[in-house]
């Protein structure tokens, strides 16, 4: 059980190491052993609160080892946001996580970027020093799929609306609801803007020359927001 302790007890806030593969998912494995324990007492005590207390606990040194993981691999730690991208994003990470251990890159006086080989300084190849574009591209080409899907969820959400607020009761006056009301501003807006975004967010971050860690965060709001609105929708029939 070392592999999930130790980074409790000496690695719990560090963001800036390193964690190896072995390292990381044998804490993966301990963690899902503990959680079924968790679960289990839980049960036993009847207490829920028991389980939010042990995930206080755990999130912080989970998030602290996935970006240590990210290190040794060579990959910015701001990849780690791209877990909010539904399903995709998960995806994506677990791809990252398992990549192999790479040589950490030192940056020269002068911009230049190499890594160490036994005692040596071998320069980086400047195609390599980019390696998130190819990925980022695919994500771009996603966010079509991503608006069409949006679209099939809008309906589904904008169908429960009117079940909410009318009950079973449907009328004419519910259909004229649902036409003038819901359906423009649920189904959609939702998916005007999530095709707006998988047209302008590739534009602004190639015309900008970005960032990629900011070119990131943007394409996972493209993801999220239509998300967060068709949440407050749905919240906001609750209180009507």
């Amino acid at each position: 059980m070392h592999y999930f302790l130790d980074p409790l007890r000496f690695h719990y806030i560090d963001f800036k190491g390193r964690a190896g593969r072995k390292e990381f998912w044998m804490y993966i494995l301990s963690l899902l052993i503990v959680n079924v324990l968790v679960f289990f007492i839980s049960a036993i005590i009847s207490s829920p609160e028991f389980i939010l207390l042990c995930v206080a606990v755990i999130i912080l040194p989970t998030i602290a080892i996935t970006i240590r993981r990210l290190n040794d691999s060579n990959i910015n730690k701001f990849w780690i946001i791209i877990v909010f991208i539904p399903l995709i994003g998960q995806i994506v990470m677990v791809a990252l996580l398992i990549r192999k251990s790479r040589p950490p890159v030192v940056i020269g006086p002068d911009g230049s970027t190499s890594i160490t080989e036994g005692e040596q300084m071998v320069p980086v190849p400047k195609v390599t020093q980019d390696p998130g574009r190819s990925l980022l591209k695919i994500l771009h080409v996603l966010l079509f799929v991503h608006a069409v899907w949006i679209f099939y969820f809008a309906i589904k959400v904008s169908i429960s609306l009117p079940l909410s607020i009318y009950g079973k009761n449907f009328s004419s006056v519910t259909l004229f609801y649902y036409l003038l009301i819901i359906f423009p501003f649920v189904v959609l807006f939702p998916f005007l803007v999530s095709f707006i975004f998988a047209k302008l967010i590739p534009w602004y971050t190639k015309r900008h020359t970005t960032t990629l860690p900011k070119a990131y965060m943007l394409t996972a709001g493209a993801y999220v927001i239509p998300y967060l609105y068709l949440l407050a929708c749905y919240l906001f029939s609750l209180y009507i």
